[in-house]
């Protein structure tokens, strides 16, 4: 391994760069938030991050996340999206106006063009009880309102292997710590006792633009420490029944899906069917979409074969 620490001090720093890659999700954000604390050259951090096995992540954390809220919000509207992405969103959401139009033409026509990954972990002898955590940001730009509560999801990449698919997110939304420990890693022993090799999704659902894969993940019970799980995208790590998630307990929103994610996991788990290993994975389309596909639109913009559409979509 070319990054193997000859003392304490340069351990540290390692620790340090992988911990900003995980805050931050690429290297490039790392080096513009962070230059004055990083010691090695871009290549070399893209060396270490790789050695380490992390698993990179797929486009900017925001990107997922300011699509759903973006999206929530313009079904209750009853705006043109040009005047909404105008109106509402401050200059610093990233996402543009004409990438927010694809979506939302592939969503009118019940099409998806992005995969993603979420999480139902629940402890060893406990499948009732689902570690859920509060989302850490809210400012519009990261597409959600901060304290929704949420499981860990995010993007995946096409076709690539569930192991890889469910160990981006365990390193990015579940334990920092044990990803700095080298046991959330590729090719970690725990990694792969957690994962396993058969893991198949038990469920698959339609959120906005992306078709998400649902796995079910048991944790060993001493990984259900405060001290553990902890990262940077979900605070305040907790256990919570299906039930207090549904009835919304906490007095907690909870983040577009998760309903829906979270009675079909109650009810494939009643059946007594293998969450990890299902025979059928059913495919499910959220209240969102099902909302901006029965939206009344009026304005030209909104028409899916209209002319300004299609130039706009072929910039």
């Amino acid at each position: 391994m070319i990054f193997e620490a000859t003392n304490s001090n340069e351990l540290l720093h390692y620790e340090q760069l992988i911990d900003f890659y995980l805050k931050y999700g690429s290297v490039e954000a790392a080096f513009y938030k962070e230059r004055e604390k990083i010691f090695i050259s871009i290549a070399s951090y893209y060396r270490l991050i790789k050695e380490w096995g992390i698993v990179r992540a797929v486009g900017p954390h925001t990107d997922f996340d300011e699509r759903l809220l973006f999206f929530t919000l313009f079904a209750t509207a009853k705006l043109p999206l040009e005047t909404f992405h105008r109106l509402m969103m401050l200059p610093s959401f990233k996402t543009s106006y004409n990438t927010l139009i694809r979506s939302f033409r592939e969503i009118r026509r019940e099409r998806t063009t992005k995969e993603g990954a979420a999480l139902v972990i629940t402890p060893e002898g406990l499948p009732d009880q689902i570690l859920v955590g509060e989302e850490t940001s809210s400012r519009y730009k990261y597409g959600k309102k901060l304290g929704d509560l949420s499981v860990p999801m995010g993007f995946s990449r096409k076709d690539e292997s569930p192991y890889l698919s469910i160990l981006r997110l365990l390193q990015m939304e579940v334990s920092n710590p044990l990803v700095l420990e080298r046991e959330f890693v590729i090719g970690s022993d725990t990694s792969a006792h957690i994962i396993g090799e058969e893991q198949k999704p038990f469920m698959t659902i339609d959120i906005a633009d992306t078709r998400v894969n649902v796995y079910h993940l048991n944790l060993p019970n001493e990984h259900f420490d405060p001290e553990i799980l902890v990262n940077h995208r979900l605070r305040n790590m907790q256990l919570m029944t299906t039930e207090e998630i549904l009835s919304g307990g906490l007095d907690s929103s909870l983040r577009t899906g998760i309903p829906e994610i979270v009675k079909t996991y109650q009810d494939v788990m009643s059946s007594s069917e293998d969450t990890r290993n299902p025979i059928e994975s059913p495919v499910l389309v959220s209240n969102l979409n099902r909302q901006l596909a029965q939206m009344k639109l009026s304005h030209p913009l909104w028409s899916l074969n209209s002319p300004i559409v299609d130039s706009r979509l072929n910039d």
